[in-house]
């Protein structure tokens, strides 16, 4: 055999050595980088679930203040003190603090 043909073989064996050592450092850096993306979508999806609570818990407070706003318009067009005693009474620290809402367009 001749020194050439020795050298090729001997660089054919270090590079299929090398690669069969390397294979499973591959494998589990591959694995690694499979359970790193299935942690970020997970992640992700916790997060956009968050996003839709917080979301959903504004607009439900956005609902709830506004939804006031009929009855207490006609608490104050029509002096309907029984309408304010049951839901004013409990909301409000000091009992019958709605008598100054007791107002009327003319007067």
């Amino acid at each position: 055999m001749g020194l050439r043909l020795r050298f090729a073989l001997l660089i054919a064996l270090l590079v299929a050595v090398l690669l069969f050592v390397t294979s499973p450092i591959r494998e589990a850096t591959n694995e690694e980088r499979r359970s790193v993306i299935a942690a970020a979508h997970l992640e992700a999806r916790h997060n956009f679930d968050q996003l839709l609570q917080l979301q959903g818990e504004a607009f439900s407070r956005f609902i709830r203040d506004y939804s006031w706003w009929d009855d207490t318009f006609h608490f104050v067009t029509d002096r309907d003190l029984e309408w304010a005693r049951v839901n004013l009474d409990g909301v409000l620290p000091i009992p019958r603090t709605y008598c100054p809402l007791d107002l009327h367009p003319r007067g």
